[in-house]
């Protein structure tokens, strides 16, 4: 073999090497936010679908006879409050993400 092969092979082997085992000996990064931020923004926004397909089953039932006028009118404020809540955080961790960019 000419030293030219050998060379080349020896570099090619040194690429594979170095592309194969680089990614396992990194620090494993799954993402930039901490697991609790994850946790609890996944949670926020499973509240945030509860409340608002909450909502719009009280109005169907409402709707089809189904809830009185009082409980309506109950649920519907409980409900919208939580909305409204929802809305006001999204709206502070929005600004506050523009802030930061």
């Amino acid at each position: 073999m000419g030293a030219v092969t050998v060379v080349g092979g020896a570099l090619l082997f040194g690429i594979t090497v170095y592309l194969i085992g680089a990614p396992l000996l990194k620090k494993e990064q799954t993402n930039d936010l901490p697991l609790q931020q994850w946790e609890k923004k996944a949670g926020n926004e499973g509240r945030q679908s509860s409340v608002f397909s909450t909502l719009a089953e009280i109005e169907f039932d409402y709707q089809m006879g189904k809830l009185a006028d009082a409980d309506y009118q109950e649920l519907r404020q409980q409900y919208q409050g939580q909305a409204v809540e929802i809305l006001k955080n999204r709206d502070k961790s929005h600004q506050a993400g523009k802030a930061r960019t």
